[in-house]
């Protein structure tokens, strides 16, 4: 999901990986998480980290599906 929403595509939604209901129950995730954090934060630059993290395993699987050999 972090994946997708990071990178404004639906590849595993797509994929049957998750559905509409997973990513509504972590978008309210996300939002609890960083309404935690202070607000004079950029609170999109935060977002983008936080997907960033959940987001890693993801990118290093397929970086390593598709460059390294």
């Amino acid at each position: 999901m972090a994946h997708d929403l990071l990178n404004g595509k639906t590849e595993f939604l797509d994929a049957g990986r998750y559905d509409a209901r997973d990513l509504d129950g972590f978008k309210q995730y996300m939002a609890h998480k960083l309404g935690k954090l202070e607000r004079r934060l950029d609170q999109a630059e935060l977002g983008k980290v936080f997907l960033g993290i959940y987001a890693g395993p993801v990118d290093a699987k397929l970086h390593n599906l598709y460059y390294v050999k």
